[in-house]
Order: structure tokens, then sequence, then C-alpha cells
């Protein structure tokens, strides 16, 4: 039989600075898909007018095609899976007399359109046989509705193996006609949330940290897999923070515990960092971008895709934030840069392996590093020192954790 030893340490390193919790003050707002099963556009230079259930990317057959005012190009859809569809976003609500249609190939197939003010509330029309011939338009006559049509969802039935649904161009007429183009949906959605001068005083007010998806509503069309929450989306959240007139002598981090997912901060309009992964804690430097004895405003978006995980993920920024201040004239340790092993324990000692990095680089002249292990109860138990950011220090008799003795040393 073989016994296992353990020996615990708790790594902690000293830091020239202070830790601040950052997690009051913000401003959240989501867009893209929405957990009501709606479509909002994102501000600023991503919103997009058309989106498409699927689309054949890899021969470039996208979405965009549809309204690109070009029949030569088209969109198709990436199989033959019923239900295929476009959706088309006119920015506003706007008068609409008719929609004209171009199909790229003939027969077999029939088309539903759809209509909404607002993307929630949809007017349904009667289906649409596709033309026998090739390269036929389709004329569809839609309803005058107050306020006006918006949103236009294109949805081809019939579709199989050998039938996929596929769209040449899509344009829409005024009552005069004239051809109506999509829009962004006003003057302040061309400005980005990025941007220090964004209006963001109708988003909502949170404390972090924040779920977006566990608020559900649960609907059951989503996946079983991921909880049948609609976690799905773009999420933006904003903080506006004064810094000291004396923090230009100083470097500033943020620490993000959690953000789910594909995080990309800014900071006063300036992108500082991007972290892709929604599972793991990262710090990113602010000290390029802030400024001192002024108002700085902290921007995050996150973009959870579709189809992206296999069970519940969550949404936003779900774990603690902090805002770390730390001295420019004295050299710092690098985030998580204390690491520590112990490759050999015996009942009569322990090699305990210490590494440290150091923010920018070795130690420079006339500084030293000390490692120190200390007691379950604070003491001084070994020590070593010098210009090597390495170090193996020798613990005698250690006492091993147990589940009834779970001792606790500490590296320092």
């Amino acid at each position: 039989m073989k016994t296992l030893a353990c020996l615990f340490l708790f790594v902690a390193p000293l830091s020239a600075g202070t830790r601040t919790l950052f997690n009051d003050g913000w401003r959240f707002a989501r867009f893209g898909p929405m957990p009501d099963g709606s479509t909002l556009a994102e501000p600023g230079g991503k919103w997009s007018a058309i989106t498409a259930s699927s689309e054949e990317a890899d021969k470039g057959n996208v979405a965009a095609n549809a309204i690109d005012g070009e029949p030569a190009t088209r969109w198709c859809a990436s199989s033959g899976a019923p239900g295929q569809s476009l959706t088309i976003d006119l920015g506003r609500p706007k008068a609409l007399e008719s929609l004209s249609l171009i199909w790229e190939k003939p027969g077999g197939l029939d088309l539903v359109v759809a209509v909404s003010a607002d993307g929630k509330t949809w007017t349904t029309l009667p289906a649409i046989a596709r033309p026998a011939e090739d390269k036929i338009g389709t004329t569809v006559a839609l309803p005058a509705t107050k306020p006006g049509i918006r949103f236009t969802r294109l949805t081809v039935n019939g579709t199989d193996a050998g039938h996929w649904a596929s769209i040449s161009e899509v344009s829409f007429l005024g009552a005069d006609g004239s051809v109506i183009l999509p829009g962004y949906p006003d003057e302040e959605s061309k400005s980005s949330p990025s941007a220090v001068t964004f209006n963001d005083q109708s988003w909502r007010p949170l404390t972090l940290p924040h779920d977006w998806g566990i608020e559900g509503p649960f609907r059951m069309e989503l996946d079983g897999s991921t909880g049948k929450l609609p976690w799905a989306g773009i999420g933006w959240y904003r903080k506006t923070f004064k810094l000291p007139a004396d923090a230009s002598n100083k470097r500033y981090y943020l620490d993000i515990d959690g953000a789910m997912s594909d995080s990309t901060i800014y900071l006063n309009g300036q992108e500082v960092s991007r972290w892709p992964y929604g599972f793991s804690s990262f710090r990113i430097e602010l000290t390029p971008a802030m400024k001192a004895g002024a108002e700085n405003v902290l921007a995050v978006r996150l973009d959870n895709q579709e189809q992206s995980s296999r069970w519940y993920p969550g949404g936003g920024i779900y774990r603690d934030v902090w805002l770390m201040e730390a001295s420019n004239k004295v050299e710092n340790i690098a985030h998580n840069g204390l690491k520590v092993i112990t490759p050999e324990i015996t009942d009569s000692s322990a090699k305990v392996h210490a590494s440290l990095e150091m923010e920018d680089g070795d130690c420079p002249a006339g500084m030293s590093i000390l490692f120190e292990i200390l007691s379950d109860d604070g003491k001084v138990l070994e020590s070593a020192s010098g210009q090597s950011s390495v170090a193996t220090l020798e613990l005698k008799n250690p006492t091993h954790w147990t589940l009834e003795n779970p001792y606790l040393y500490s590296l320092r």
C-alpha cells in the first residue's frame, strides 16, 4: 500500500500597490439575439441589415448578397434543412408598398413572408409559390400598417437535399415606387458603445457579477443541452470612473475573474485588450489609455456565439472585477507570476521550488528577491534571497496535510 504525501502551500506574492473591487456603477445593454427571440441591432459598425438562419459562406453565398443590388450574386442556405429564412432590418419602421424578390432557381418551393414593426409581433402573409421559370421576379404586396414595417422575414418551405433555399435579390418599394434601402436605426446607432461620447443613460444600471442568460426566460425552442436559456448574443458593459491627479505616476490594471465570452475591452475609446476564452480570469493593463485627474470611460463588449457550447455557459461578466493600482517606480510582480512546486516530500524534509516572474523582465541591479516559507500561524520558517528569480528551499520535518489536520504553509 502506497502513502501519498501532501504538503499544501498558499502562494502570496507581495505587491507594491492596491487592488480595489470594481463591481459597482456599471451600465449594461444586450444586442443581437434578444431574450424574447427578437433581434436588436448593435450600435456602431457591427450593425447588419440582414441575417440568415444559415448561409453557404465557404462559397461566398452569404446573406448580404440578397440586398447588394446585384442579381448575379445570391444567398444560399448551408443545407436543405426545412425552415431556412432571411430576416431584413430596415433600421426603423417605414411605409412600404411591396417587396420584390428574384429567385436563384425556378420551381418546387414556396415562400412565406412575415413583417413586423418591432421584431416581436409579426404579421404572416399567404405562402407564394416559386415561379416555374428561372430568374423570374416575384412581387409581394405588403400590408399598410402603422407605424410601418421595419423587419421582414422570408421563410422558404419545401426544401430538401436536392432543393436548397436560394435567393438572388430582395428589394422594397415605397408607395411612390421608389426603392427603400436599409439604414441605421437612428443617428446615435452610428456611434459605438466603445466611444467616450456614447449615451448609455437608457441602459440598465447594475452591480457585478452578472449573468444575462440566467435571467431567462426559458424558451422551449432553444437547445436543451444549454438549459433552454437565451445566453447567446452580444452584451456591452460601461463604467465611468475618475483617477486622481497623481495617477500619471502609477500603473493601472484591470483584473476580470470571469467574462463569457470573447471579451474586447476599451478605455476612453481605445481598444486595450481582447480575451476570447470565457472560463478563465485575465489581467489587462490600462495605463497607456488612462487619463490622470479626469474621468475615464471603460467599456467591455462580450459576444456569445450560438452553438458554441455543449452545456449552459452563462453570459456576461459573471465574476468579480478589480482595479489594480501599482507604482511605476518599483519592479512589479507579474499577474499570477509566483509559482511553487514541491518535487520531493518525506517525513524529514521537503524541497520547495519557487519561481517569480517580474513584469518588466529580470530583477534589476541593486534589488533582490526574498522568498519566505511561513508556518500555519504566520512564522517565517525558511527563506532565500538574491537576484535570481528562482529558489529552492528545504523545509525540515514538514507537517503533512490531512483531512484531520489540514495544515497550510504559505510562500511569499
